[in-house]
């Protein structure tokens, strides 16, 4: 989700004194939000319309560029592929008696705001864009973005009705409520590898103890008994790294990508190097924790038992 409004959704007010904003010493970003609905063809679509007062522009695009001008819309993913709508479309909207039509200028991550569903959902465009389609429209909402101070002391000095943080919108959300389910895969999947080095060791040793024997009738400690069975465990660890991380990389960029496109959200993965590096390191010593059984178990073997042929 790109939070395009990463602050207060403040409400209540009619009209935008843009002097009002020019607070001393204050460092925030604001914008007018105003809200309303039109019809695509038989498609209901909520339009969201922003007039930046104050602050670099908060919107962004993920593709194309945003509506500059009154005659330019931006749709999100998901509603211009229901509509069969692409960059460079016109976009013929009804509300009463007034039908308009516009550019479609490029694709956004919609914020969510009044009765948009938001991120690859409904429209945005420029104030003035809003007002040819509904002229009653009125920038009823500030967005802002500043730290919580900041937002605080602008609520007091323009006596604004805070309504809070605005909630994420239904598609965040719902991804938010199955968030905890990778991590429970992730530990479930660490636990049967475990019990797979330590599966894999026994084995080992098991096909191996007349090997094993007749170095330590050669004069192999103990030790050096316990060193093979990690060295051997440690390589198991590490080819399924070598393996598993390149393999885990490209299949979990695809399923995100597929899941961000599929909500219209922004599509670019992340890949924390840092996170990727020291859970390879973990799982590295938990296969050394998990050979250290069967090493205790090899160097317990009597030599009588582990030179008898088999």
């Amino acid at each position: 989700y790109n939070p395009v409004l990463a602050g207060a959704q403040i409400t209540g007010v009619q009209v935008l004194n843009e002097q009002a904003l020019q607070v001393e010493g204050q460092s925030a970003v604001i914008e007018g939000i105003a809200n309303s609905q039109a019809q695509i063809g038989e498609t209901t679509i909520a339009l969201t319309a922003w007039h930046r007062l104050r602050g670099a522009e908060q919107f962004q695009a993920l593709e194309g560029h945003l509506a500059a001008a009154d005659d330019e819309i931006t749709l999100g993913r998901r509603t211009a592929r229901t509509l069969g709508l692409g960059l460079g479309d016109e976009v013929t909207m009804t509300l009463g008696p007034l039908t308009r039509t516009y550019r479609l200028t490029g694709f956004t991550a919609n914020p969510g705001f009044g009765g948009s569903n938001g991120v690859g959902e409904d429209a945005l465009l420029t104030l003035e864009g809003l007002r040819r389609i509904d002229p009653e429209a009125v920038a009823a909402g500030l967005g802002i973005d500043a730290p919580p101070t900041t937002i605080a002391r602008l609520i007091g000095q323009l006596q604004l009705d805070n309504t809070g943080f605005p909630e994420l919108p239904p598609p965040v959300l719902n991804l938010r409520r199955v968030r905890a389910v990778p991590y429970l895969l992730a530990i479930l999947l660490t636990v049967l590898g475990m019990l797979t080095v330590g599966h894999t060791m026994v084995l080992a040793i098991r096909h191996r103890r007349r090997d094993l024997a007749v170095l330590r009738a050669l004069g192999a400690d103990g030790a050096w008994v316990t060193k093979a069975v990690h060295s051997q465990a440690t390589a198991f660890a590490a080819a399924a790294v070598l393996v598993g991380v390149p393999v885990g990389l490209v299949g979990g960029r695809l399923v995100f990508r597929t899941i961000a496109d599929g909500i219209g959200a922004v599509s670019t993965a992340a890949v924390p190097v840092g996170v990727i590096s020291l859970t390879a390191g973990v799982l590295l010593v938990l296969a050394n924790v998990a050979a250290s059984g069967p090493a205790r178990r090899a160097r317990r073997i009597p030599l009588s038992q582990g030179l008898t042929a088999e």
